[in-house]
């Protein structure tokens, strides 16, 4: 085994440096040190209960119970400490539909450390009658189902259009749509145009393009050479354009933005839709 190979070797160390030294001190220390490693075998060979694992800590999981997370490393009662495989248990982990990445360190004797980095949920995907919770690199992890018990946060950005149909009709294009959906999000946000949380849907049609509901207005984006078509609403907010009253604004053109009022079909502004609505 590694362990007793690498005892093995310091004990040899140690006879070698106290055959050598002609210090009497320096054979004094050399002499300890030989002792300290064979009684460290000595104790792990006589008693090996020392050497289990006893403790697991936890840290950085916020949605995630430690049971879940014990379940998932499947370490029978009496494993050694010596036996842990760290990469293999962070594997294990990574399994968990909330753990991004699992990074394990063993602490001697009986210690393990587990440290978790979440996914944060940024949109909910529509897909089909499921909602799929959506992480920051526009990957679905995760169902957001009432049925489960678990908490449900409706309050992020939704994602619609963008589901399993458009993966049957195209498997590359609808990654690809998530992926346009929340750089449009982060953009727009970052640029002060339409913050983040004004935001309550973006809609995609394969032949139409991007549509970012914020009520009281909608932006169309087409389907092409997106960050232009940001600079050309940059330009008209600039120009005095506000969002906070009901416009419609089209920026799919090649050269034009197209801004009118945006009404009701009773000739009036549209209420506010619910979160997700349109």
């Amino acid at each position: 085994m590694n362990l007793f190979r690498s005892l093995r070797n310091l004990v040899a160390a140690g006879v070698r440096i106290t055959l050598a030294a002609p210090i009497p001190w320096l054979r004094l220390a050399a002499g300890g040190g030989v002792c300290l490693v064979g009684g460290s075998a000595a104790a792990f060979a006589l008693r090996p209960d020392l050497w289990m694992v006893e403790q697991i800590t936890f840290s950085g999981g916020e949605h995630i119970r430690a049971a879940e997370l014990r379940h998932l490393m499947d370490l029978p009662n009496g494993t050694l400490i010596w036996s842990i495989q760290p990469n293999v248990v962070a594997e294990a982990l990574e399994r968990h539909p909330w753990v991004r990445q699992a990074t394990v360190s063993v602490t001697f004797p009986d210690t393990l450390q587990v440290e978790i980095a979440e996914r944060t949920a940024v949109a909910l995907l529509h897909d089909g009658e499921h909602l799929l919770y959506v992480d920051q690199e526009g990957t679905p992890f995760l169902p957001a189902d009432f049925r489960t018990g678990a908490p449900v946060d409706l309050d992020l950005v939704h994602l619609t259009g963008m589901g399993s149909e458009l993966t049957e009709l195209h498997p590359e294009l609808a990654p690809r749509a998530i992926r346009d959906a929340l750089w449009l999000i982060h953009t727009l946000d970052e640029r002060t145009l339409v913050p983040a949380g004004t935001i309550s849907e973006v809609s995609f049609s394969r032949t139409g393009g991007f549509t970012v509901v914020a009520p009281p207005s909608r932006v169309l984006f087409g389907l092409s050479d997106l960050p232009t078509q940001v600079d050309r609403l940059g330009r008209l907010v600039s120009n005095g354009l506000s969002l906070d009253e009901p416009r419609h604004v089209d920026l799919a053109p090649p050269t034009v933005a197209i801004v009118r009022p945006l009404v009701s079909a009773g000739g009036h502004p549209p209420a506010s839709p619910p979160s997700g609505g349109g």
